[in-house]
């Protein structure tokens, strides 16, 4: 967990690197990047990143965009994830970029990333590490276009159902990452 960096920073590197991307990409705003769309229309106050959703396929495409075209450097280059980082009027700012893999026979995508290094809860309660998150794919696709602060984005087709399937009944409740009282990922039973 990094320190927390103000909504205006975050907001300034969204539009930054949501201009670099193609539009046409299956690639959309996740975690805590799209619960703050959804439940306040703007980016959380103080959150730590930004996190971005890309169909595996983009990876390098994406590295070479971010190296080239936007003003990051790339501070972990992982098969999983890439994390894009600059300096902004003194102040670490974080992009997350996470890779999910779009199985043609499956009705889920996959995201390695996460889970490998955030427990999951049940809603029963159990906690594991290691396991894939699994998104369904109807929550997902077709991605559109919606605007936060007049930056186009792209937008899981369900926000809300991504937004509960990720954090719960409770993910309209704000909670603070910085005290602890941060969602664990949940993947329903």
């Amino acid at each position: 967990m990094e320190d927390p960096v103000s909504r205006e920073l975050n907001l300034e590197n969204l539009a930054v690197i949501s201009s670099a991307m193609p539009m046409y990409w299956e690639s959309f705003i996740f975690y805590g990047t799209l619960l703050g769309f959804h439940r306040d229309k703007n980016i959380i106050e103080n959150d730590d990143d930004l996190d971005i959703m890309v169909e595996r396929k983009h990876r390098n495409e994406l590295i070479q965009i971010a190296k080239v075209y936007t003003p990051f450097d790339v501070s972990i280059d992982h098969h999983d994830i890439v994390q894009l980082t600059r300096h902004i009027k003194g102040v670490q700012t974080y992009v997350d970029i996470y890779f999910y893999d779009n199985i043609a026979d499956k009705d889920y995508i996959v995201d390695q990333w996460n889970t490998d290094r955030t427990p999951i809860t049940t809603v029963e309660g159990q906690r594991y590490m290691g396991i894939p998150l699994k998104i369904p794919k109807s929550m997902i696709f077709p991605i559109k276009q919606e605007s936060m602060q007049d930056i186009l984005l792209n937008v899981p087709n369900n926000p809300e159902e991504c937004c509960r399937y990720v954090y719960g009944e409770s993910f309209m409740i704000p909670s603070d990452k910085h005290s602890g009282g941060y969602f664990d990922i949940l993947k329903p039973s």
